[in-house]
């Protein structure tokens, strides 16, 4: 993606010097929104799992895998060794503390747990266990299975 919008952007800074820059009444330093939609509309459609388009066709799916089931535990590694990671657990019917196995064990204690549930009225919050298993703790239970989504982040 990042040659295709540097290209873009040369293809409009070539455009820029085209027009006289001296006049301030001159639009034609300005482009219109279908003009820059037609410059992308060059370098491909969007993805799918099968076709490269702005971004490859494994970004794609990688993508599509995420938002299609968001229960499922993920994770990713930043180069700064930054770790995030994510998942819920199954549907829970009655207060209390759940232990989940982390993705990847975190190398530092030095991490923080985000909870949050699928039913109203119920708080949840999480705590970690070791590196490898946080506790997800809930309360306020109504009589509606739910479940508690968590993000993890650390080192």
């Amino acid at each position: 993606m990042s040659v295709k919008f540097d290209k873009i952007l040369g293809i409009l800074r070539e455009l820029d010097t085209a027009s006289d820059s001296s006049n301030p009444s001159d639009l034609s330093n300005y482009y219109t929104k279908e003009e820059v939609d037609n410059l992308f509309e060059e370098f491909g459609t969007d993805a799918t799992q099968s076709a490269s388009g702005l971004m490859s066709a494994a970004d794609k799916a990688k993508l599509d895998e995420i938002a299609a089931v968001p229960s499922r535990p993920g994770y990713f590694k930043l180069p700064s060794g930054l770790l995030v990671q994510w998942g819920a657990t199954a549907d829970l019917s009655s207060d209390g503390e759940t232990a989940v196995t982390l993705p990847l064990s975190f190398t530092s204690e030095s991490f923080v747990v985000f909870a949050t549930t699928t039913v109203s009225g119920i708080i949840a919050s999480g705590l970690f266990n070791g590196l490898s298993q946080i506790r997800l703790y809930s309360s306020g239970y109504k009589s509606t299975p739910f479940k508690i989504y968590w993000l993890a982040i650390g080192k």
